[in-house]
C-alpha cells in the first residue's frame, strides 16, 4: 500500500510531512476533516507493544519511513519478487520501423497512473512526428484501444493499436517483449511494479524521477528520467531517442 502503512491512510504523501507528526488537516481529504489523523492514532494503539518490523519495496521509502510518529522495531528493503523466468528478454527481432510504446496509464481514470501527462505526451509527440524527420511508425500498445482513442482523438502520426488483456504474468511478458518502450506517467506509486518487469524483459523505461525509478534507471543506459513532472518533456525525450540521438 506504498507510504500508507506510516501514515493515516493516504497513499502518496507527495511533499507533506503530516505523518511525522499527527497527520492533521490532511491535503489528501477534500474535507480538509480530522480523519487521517484518528485514523493513524487508532493505528499507534493497534500496534502498542508488537514486536514489528516492517518491510518496503524500495530504498526511498526506508530512507523516509523512520522519521514517521508510527514507530516499528526495524526497517528492510524487499524487491519485488518477480519471476525471470518469465519476465526475460525474449525474441527481439522485430520490425526497426515500427516502435512500439506499451504504457502504465492504461486506465484513464487511474489519476495516479498519470493519464493526464500520458496524453500530454502523445500529443506533443504527435506534433514532433509531423517534421517528418523520422520514418518510423510509432504505435501505442493498448489494451483499451476504443476509449484512448476517443480520449486521445485525432492523431496524425501516432497510431493506437489494439493488444489483448493480459491474463497472467506469461501474457504480461509477451506485452513487455513485444514493445521498443515502457512509458510509466505514475505519480502516485513508491514503486512501480511494470518498470521493473520491463527492465527485466530487456525494454527501456522513460518516466519521471519519482518514486523507485531513480533506484533502476540510469539515463541513457536503460531508459531515461525526466528533470519535471512534464508529458512535453517525455515527448521530447521519445522524439531524441527516434532520432538517435539517446
Amino acid at each position: 500500500l506504498d507510504h500508507s502503512p506510516i501514515t493515516g491512510g493516504c497513499h502518496y504523501y507527495w511533499d507533506c510531512k503530516g505523518f511525522e507528526s499527527q497527520c492533521n488537516n490532511c491535503p489528501a481529504l477534500e474535507s480538509g476533516g480530522e480523519f487521517a489523523a484518528k485514523q493513524l492514532e487508532f493505528k499507534k494503539e493497534n500496534l502498542k507493544g508488537l514486536n514489528m518490523s516492517l518491510m518496503a519495496s524500495s530504498d526511498i521509502a526506508i530512507s523516509n519511513f523512520p522519521s514517521a510518529s508510527l514507530k516499528f522495531k526495524s526497517y528492510h528493503t524487499m524487491p519485488y519478487a518477480i519471476d525471470p523466468e518469465i519476465f526475460s528478454i525474449g525474441d527481439r527481432s522485430r520490425d526497426n520501423l515500427v516502435y512500439r510504446i506499451f504504457f502504465n496509464a492504461q486506465n484513464i481514470y487511474d489519476v495516479r497512473k498519470g493519464w493526464k501527462y500520458f496524453k500530454e505526451f502523445v500529443h506533443h509527440l504527435d506534433e514532433l512526428l509531423s517534421k517528418r524527420e523520422i520514418h518510423t511508425s510509432v504505435e501505442l500498445m493498448s489494451v483499451d484501444p476504443v476509449n484512448h482513442g476517443q480520449e486521445l482523438g485525432e492523431l496524425k502520426s501516432v497510431k493506437i493499436t489494439g493488444t489483448p488483456s493480459a491474463n497472467g504474468d506469461e501474457q504480461l511478458a509477451s506485452l513487455y517483449q513485444n514493445s521498443d518502450l515502457l512509458m510509466c506517467t505514475s505519480v502516485e506509486d513508491l514503486s512501480p511494479l511494470m518498470v521493473n518487469e520491463a527492465l527485466l524483459c530487456g525494454v527501456p523505461v522513460i518516466g519521471f524521477n519519482n518514486a523507485s525509478n531513480p533506484e533502476y534507471i540510469v539515463n541513457g543506459k536503460n531508459g531515461w528520467l525526466t528533470s519535471t513532472v512534464s508529458g512535453i518533456e517525455l515527448s521530447e525525450v521519445v522524439y531524441q531517442v527516434l532520432k538517435g540521438e539517446i
